[in-house]
């Protein structure tokens, strides 16, 4: 399939489609209307490239996915990762995650986490589909902005009902 290597320079177009596209379809997830620009991808992509271990997917000329990694001591976690949308459903994913976790373990680690949105039960379904498991962890976030937050969340195929309370 394809073969993983360091992002460079000359890969800043292609690459912020695919960051474009990729936090579209994140921000969809969680119903925002507001999509990100391709300028605003681009600069992202400036900055990951200045900053963070980013590694392309490439088959042949064409750039057909990414991950951006952050590494916190001996482990290395999947901070952003995408397939391009024409090339999903062909086994690039299971490609690209092959081709990280060989990687990882090249550097002397023997395991690699990822967090997923609870909405994208897709990203879920693949990732224990290629052998993660689910930690004891959920992560939780409240919307200041809001005067009550949603009190349902819905996690690796499981409703929870969670109480706010204040001390008012």
């Amino acid at each position: 399939m394809g073969i993983l290597r360091p992002a460079q320079a000359s890969d800043l177009e292609a690459l912020s489609v695919l960051v474009c596209d990729f936090f579209n379809y994140h921000r969809q997830l969680k119903a925002n209307s507001q999509l990100m620009s391709l300028a605003e991808a681009k600069q992202i992509c400036e900055g990951w490239l200045a900053q963070h271990p980013l590694l392309v997917y490439v088959e042949g000329e064409d750039l057909i996915g990414f991950v951006r990694l952050r590494q916190e001591g001996n482990v290395y976690w999947i901070e952003n990762i995408g397939i391009e949308q024409g090339h999903r459903g062909q086994g690039h994913g299971r490609g690209l995650l092959t081709a990280l976790e060989t990687f990882v373990q090249e550097r002397g680690q023997d395991s690699l986490y990822v967090s997923v949105l609870p909405e994208n039960t897709a990203a879920i379904e693949f990732y224990v589909n290629n052998g993660y498991c689910t930690l004891n962890m959920i992560e939780l976030r409240k919307d200041l902005t809001k005067e009550n937050p949603s009190n349902h969340l819905q996690a690796d195929g499981r409703n929870f009902h969670l109480e706010w309370k204040t001390s008012r």
